[in-house]
């Protein structure tokens, strides 16, 4: 017979709250990024900064067109050179 421990997920504990708040918070600005005050050579580097602000792991040259609405962002990991469209 195997022992298994039960997590029960709970997303009310402040520390998945806090996190979906900080998440939140830079995805806005990653959705939110005004392409008439950022240059379309920038655009892409502004975003990946972005990128690495929210989730666990982002290879280089990559770039998600938004809308990007991670929960928390930081169980993603996405490798290099990948471009993920919008819906």
């Amino acid at each position: 017979m195997h022992n298994l421990t039960i997590f029960r997920y709970n997303p009310i504990v402040p520390r998945l709250m806090e996190a979906r708040h900080r998440a939140r918070g830079v995805t806005q600005d990653y959705n939110n990024l005004d392409a008439k005050s950022v240059s379309y050579e920038k655009i892409a580097d502004v975003r990946y900064e972005l990128l690495q602000k929210v989730v666990g792991k982002v290879g280089s040259g990559t770039f998600v067109e938004p809308p990007f609405n991670p929960d928390y962002g930081c169980n993603i990991v996405i490798g290099r050179d990948c471009f993920i469209n919008f819906k």
